[in-house]
């Protein structure tokens, strides 16, 4: 027989040794533990977090100045909400506004769903053949002030 390694001795044993109530209550601890070790990992990196601060500041600016949608595909709304990266999201190429589309929801997804059509109509750039830019002075320093403040 099974020794009771709980204070409960006067309950039957459930499980390695502890009643149903000890164990339960230790299973619950050891989930609480385990959820807390997950959602300690940053979803995103202290340099990304502010660069999309940056963005959403330069995407709000961009949306104001350019109102039309440019796609102009199929079911298009007119009215620019959205901006499409025509080139990629990585690094400062996020915050590279001579790479945005302003362009409505219904032909982001119609972008989105056939990036060939998207290469056809010039609405996106392969980032097979890397774009040779070099970054202004303005965009490596707000780089590096990501870097500093966090």
């Amino acid at each position: 027989m099974s020794k009771h390694t709980c204070p409960h001795i006067d309950r039957p044993i459930f499980s390695k040794g502890r009643c149903k109530a000890c164990a339960s209550k230790e299973y619950a601890q050891k989930s609480a533990t385990n959820k807390k070790a997950i959602n300690s990992i940053n979803k995103f990196s202290d340099k990304r977090k502010t660069l999309s601060l940056i963005y959403q500041e330069i995407r709000k600016k961009y949306l104001e100045e350019h109102k039309l949608c440019k796609a102009g595909l199929n079911g298009c709304t007119i009215q620019a909400t959205e901006i499409h990266h025509k080139y990629m999201r990585e690094n400062l190429w996020l915050v590279c506004s001579e790479y945005y589309l302003p362009i409505c929801r219904n032909c982001h997804k119609i972008i989105t769903e056939n990036t060939k059509l998207a290469f056809e109509n010039n609405l996106s750039i392969s980032s097979f053949g890397k774009i040779r830019r070099f970054f202004s002075d303005f965009e490596v320093e707000l780089l590096e002030k990501s870097k500093i403040r966090h």
